[in-house]
């Protein structure tokens, strides 16, 4: 099976521009039928959204239309790959 990895940050595959968001804020391994996601140590963290409730999260298994924090914005992983 094969993947592909995308760094999110500032600086990274997927660029969100926002000063709370680190330049190497986390992972997602993208395969043909997953999605993980890994915080990389970044200091304001990734919260998931759920039921307009945030929780936080490090690392696990995820759906295209789960949501997360990153900074001061909300996306969906789907929203993430678009970009």
């Amino acid at each position: 099976m094969r993947s592909r990895t995308y760094i999110i940050g500032r600086h990274g595959d997927i660029k969100l521009d926002d000063d709370s968001v680190g330049r190497r804020h986390a992972e997602l391994i993208v395969t043909e039928s997953t999605y993980h996601l890994s915080d990389l140590g970044s200091v304001n963290g990734i919260e998931q959204i759920k039921d307009g409730k945030r929780f936080p999260f490090k690392q696990g298994y995820v759906l295209h239309d789960d949501e997360f924090s990153f900074g001061e914005r909300i996306y969906s992983i789907a929203e993430l790959l678009a970009m």
